[in-house]
Order: structure tokens, then sequence, then C-alpha cells
């Protein structure tokens, strides 16, 4: 599992695994004879239900490890790597906007239960 930063946001480390093989076989880059794979361990489709939950700031840990361990054994400057960022880039854009939208919504609903709170005493 991994925690990023003080956020209580959580990633099971197979799901990430299951993310990256994702994001590799959209871009046309999953290999799986190459020595990062070997390193990876098999693909298998396991159940992945993540969720997020967001109550402190984010930093970059994640988004690092993740971008590390794809690069890996993608030749950088080529069309794959290419496609890889892009591809990459767009997909933590969509997921950084769910947490910021449920992090919103804990917060209106934080503020919202302390105003009733008020209101019935």
């Amino acid at each position: 599992m991994a925690r990023c930063g003080q956020s209580v946001w959580y990633i099971y480390s197979v799901c990430l695994r299951i993310m990256i093989h994702i994001a590799e076989a959209v871009i046309g880059v999953l290999d799986l004879n190459g020595y990062a794979r070997q390193i990876a361990g098999p693909t298998s489709a396991l159940d992945c239900s993540y969720g997020f939950r967001v109550i402190g700031p984010i930093d970059n840990f994640l988004l690092s490890d993740w971008r590390g361990s794809a690069r890996s054994y993608i030749k950088q400057g080529t069309h794959a790597s290419i496609r890889y960022n892009i591809f990459i880039n767009n997909f933590l854009t969509i997921i950084f906007g769910k947490v910021r939208f449920e992090k919103q919504s804990v917060t209106k609903l934080f503020f919202l239960q302390k105003s009733v709170s008020k209101i019935e005493s």
C-alpha cells in the first residue's frame, strides 16, 4: 500500500501495478518479456477497487514513483515515450481532478454539518 504524503490517499501496490499495465497497453509499450516486466511480476486480472479519500495536501511522491516505474524501459525521445507522457499526464490530471473534487465535497460536508449542529443547539 502506498501512502501519498500527508494525505489520506491509499492505493494498493497491486492496483498501482495494474494501472501501470493499463497505461502501457494503451500507448503500445507493454512488454511482457522485458527485464522491467519480470521485476514487476506477472500481469493478472485482479479486482482493483481503489478509492480516493483526501483530507490533507498531496505531494508528488506517487506521481514520480509511477512515472519512474513505467519509464524504466521506455527509450526517451521516442514516439512511445512522448505518447506515454501525454497519456500519463492526462490520466493523472483526471485522478487529481477527482481528488480535488472529493476534497471540496468533504470540506463542504464538514461545514454543512457544523452549520446544522449550530442550528440544532
